[in-house]
């Protein structure tokens, strides 16, 4: 089973995935863009690498904290949330905690990957976040993760292929 790609994104996520990369840009065209991803319910603070795929972003929301870093060539599904486990508040984004998304990872529909202030939480190359998992540890590269808390169902063969949650092996 192939990974989710661009092609299969409806308008409106391609329309959202511009949305997030113009964001950054500052400026008028920015903040323009910033509230109209809040009006469609994507609250996506995080920087991204090139290839972002978002699927059903409207249905929902999708939300990251600021400190993410979110690699090349992503899945995101709907419903996803990547945040603070912990109390505290925007102004604390700088000891909050930090979030990185490696390259080629699939994130499933309501998946939920909370860190606590001061932690990294790393989700690496490659990983499969099943869908409502709760992820509060990090993900080495290759694993699919599922449940709640999310625990390892399957891992990667030797060779550069990723198992997805049926445990078969689809090519990376």
């Amino acid at each position: 089973m192939p990974l989710p790609s661009y092609a299969q994104m409806t308008k409106t996520d391609r329309l959202v995935v511009a949305l997030i990369y113009r964001q950054k840009q500052g400026g008028l065209a920015g903040r323009a863009a910033r509230a109209a991803l809040l009006l469609l319910g994507v609250d996506f603070h995080a920087s991204v690498g090139p290839g972002l795929t978002v699927l059903h972003s409207t249905s929902g929301g999708l939300v990251t904290h600021a400190a993410a870093r979110i690699g090349s060539n992503v899945t995101i599904m709907h419903g996803v949330t990547i945040g603070r486990s912990d109390l505290g508040g925007p102004s604390d984004v700088g000891d909050g905690p930090r979030f990185v998304i490696e390259d080629d990872v699939f994130i499933g529909a309501g998946a939920v990957i909370l860190a606590r202030a001061g932690r990294t939480l790393t989700i690496g190359r490659g990983a499969v976040i099943g869908a409502n998992a709760v992820v509060l540890e990090s993900v080495p590269a290759g694993e699919t993760w599922a449940g709640n808390p999310a625990r390892c169902i399957a891992r990667a063969a030797s060779t550069p292929e990723l198992a997805d949650v049926t445990g078969t092996h689809v090519a990376a």
